[in-house]
């Protein structure tokens, strides 16, 4: 029954695109630390820029709702998709606004009281109570709101020391319906009164069906749970305690959930997070309590403070993993674990440890090279990886002075594809949009070479990488760009940095005879690069465009797109498609995008059933 739902889930009907929103009358529904949750017009919107407001609060703003977008490099995770699983689809950046409404309600009342105690106290409560944190990421047991389960069985262990079985459901139903009131119905909160539920409406049934009963109503109600830590890790542990297990193999089976989960949700597992989780479990729900009493008693806020310090240290212990899991490596996994159940004796862990080292040592064994554009926004980064790892090249690294695009964007793709080092880093010229992050990323990964100027070919495990007009002096630093060329399998790749019309007519009069098949544009498909008679000569196959979204010069401009659609050149966008993989092996060659277009180079075709509309 739990994989018949969680199939179910996942190909669920997608919601539908709405209308953008008319009224500028929202009520505030949820405070995030950078933006905040309201509705207008039935329906959700994200809002920037609107500080000292409470729940349920009325505000008239002032701005434009646009379509939540972002960069896009799969599995990372997806911000608007995240919204849009849960009916968020428009955003406002406010330029202004005033509170028409005071709202009402207890969790009004309770984060208005919280407003009002000194820095240090407001910012420990509304990290415990309302989940509004300074960092986006949090520790394993708040991704999954384990301690809150943690929290409601202590209490529910407690309670039975007074009351009966049946009075006693009832009033841990009733405390955990007060608990979401006064804080925020999050997944969490909706898990446990879900699972409180059935236990109250159904005390005799049987554990197994209760469980199932219990993910039903969930994923009717929020099925966008099946795939979140909040609901995979609790049914997990749940399942696992249906089993009569021996109190110690049941903690070892509750690690070796955890490892798939971690891997499949987040693409990396902590070691240190997965042995210490029972510590980090039972500490985070003694934290949660004592910032509830703290309300309502003169409790020190050091006390809470020590603690959340305490935890801090815990969680600053890293070991960490990274893979990218596929569905044979899951099923394996769970066939593994439940043969070790099932009290296989012979082996018991082998098959555990195989998996592991796939895992991290797989990638040597993959015959496929791979060319990944990342999507950085408004610059330009793409990573070249040879077939069994045998090399890294990285062309750019994108600097931004408003965000550390290396460590948030560039590291993680690295880390996801199993590399570690990179042999060659080309920077094609100076602009802040393609060298901006080479010095952070030298400070994250070792980098064997870093080429800034015109050089002699390189050659990396044997695949030459040619450098273009070498001799070539253009008008500035644009026209003066690295010009890379080289091939894999019979496929010619040009990239052309920001170089513009004289760089490529020079490319034109020394090698005419290129062999062009994907040819990277320069500029950005700035109307200053991508010449007709440049285009026309060569007549790539597939071309690729760096672009940031809503970026302020326009790139790509319409005389490029134009011109490729004359020449029947197919082209792929960062700020439409996401980050673009092409990946190659043989005589097969073919592109995958992070909306989900796929084509071969010699045969290119879409996948227009789940293409975004933009």
């Amino acid at each position: 029954m739990f994989l018949i739902l969680l199939i179910g889930a996942i190909f669920r009907i997608q919601p539908h695109t709405q209308q953008m929103p008319t009224s500028k009358i929202i009520t505030i529904q949820e405070i995030k630390s950078s933006y905040l949750i309201g509705e207008c017009d039935h329906q959700k919107v994200l809002l920037y820029n609107v500080k000292d407001v409470s729940f349920q609060d009325v505000i008239k703003v002032q701005g434009n709702f646009e379509l939540i977008d972002g960069v896009h490099n799969p599995p990372e995770f997806y911000f608007p998709a995240w919204c849009k699983n849960r009916n968020i689809q428009y955003a406002l950046d406010v330029k202004d606004y005033e509170v028409i409404k005071e709202g009402t309600g207890l969790s009004h009342d309770l984060y208005r009281y919280i407003q009002s105690k000194d820095e240090t106290t407001r910012s420990l409560l509304n990290s415990m109570l309302f989940g509004i944190r300074q960092e986006e990421e949090s520790y394993l047991i708040t991704s999954s709101g384990m301690h809150i389960t943690t929290l409601w069985q202590m209490i529910r262990s407690f309670l039975s020391l007074f009351f009966e079985k049946q009075t006693l459901e009832l009033l841990c139903f009733f405390g955990m319906g007060i608990h979401a009131y006064a804080t925020v119905l999050s997944p969490t909160m909706l898990r446990v009164l879900s699972f409180q539920l059935i236990r109250f409406l159904f005390p005799h049934m049987d554990m197994k069906d209760r469980l199932g009963c219990s993910m039903f109503l969930i994923l009717m109600i929020a099925p966008y749970m099946a795939l979140e830590l909040s609901f995979l890790i609790p049914v997990a542990f749940y399942l696992v305690s249906v089993f009569q297990l021996q109190k110690r193999k049941k903690k070892v089976v509750s690690l070796l959930v955890l490892i798939p989960i971690q891997f499949f949700c987040m693409q990396k597992i902590d070691v240190v997070s997965i042995l210490l989780f029972s510590i980090f479990r039972y500490l985070s729900a003694c934290l949660y309590l004592l910032a509830v009493l703290m309300i309502a008693l003169p409790i020190p806020s050091v006390l809470l403070s020590m603690g959340v310090r305490s935890l801090e240290y815990l969680s600053s212990f890293h070991f960490t993993f990274w893979y990218v899991p596929a569905l044979w490596w899951l099923v394996a996994w769970g066939y593994a674990l439940v043969r070790y159940i099932s009290e296989d004796k012979k082996y018991p862990f082998v098959r555990f440890a195989l998996l592991l080292l796939f895992s991290q040592f797989g990638c040597y064994l993959n015959p496929f090279g791979e060319i990944y554009m990342i999507d950085v926004g408004q610059g330009d980064c793409t990573v070249i990886t040879l077939p069994f790892h045998q090399g890294v090249i990285m062309i750019d690294a994108m600097g931004s002075l408003y965000k550390d695009i290396p460590k948030d964007i560039i590291l993680p793709v690295l880390q996801k594809r199993g590399i570690h080092k990179i042999d060659a880093l080309i920077v094609t010229h100076e602009d802040y949009d393609h060298s901006g992050g080479v010095e952070e990323l030298a400070k994250l990964i070792p980098i064997h070479k870093i080429i800034t100027e015109k050089q002699k070919d390189i050659d990396v495990s044997g695949v030459p990488f040619h450098f273009l007009i070498q001799d070539y002096i253009g008008k500035n630093a644009n026209e003066n760009s690295i010009i890379t060329y080289f091939e894999m399998y019979d496929v010619g790749y040009l990239f052309m940095g920001d170089a513009g019309y004289g760089a490529e007519a020079a490319i034109l009069k020394e090698y005419a005879d290129l062999k062009v098949d994907v040819l990277k544009l320069g500029h950005h498909g700035s109307n200053t690069a991508s010449s007709p008679s440049f285009i026309h000569h060569y007549r790539p196959k597939l071309a690729l465009i760096s672009a940031g979204r809503n970026n302020r010069y326009g790139h790509p401009h319409k005389e490029v797109l134009d011109l490729l659609k004359k020449e029947h050149v197919y082209p792929l966008i960062t700020k439409k498609q996401g980050g673009i993989s092409i990946r190659f092996q043989g005589v097969l060659t073919y592109f995958e995008t992070a909306d989900c277009k796929f084509g071969c180079i010699h045969h290119i075709f879409e996948n227009t059933q789940n293409e975004q509309k933009k």
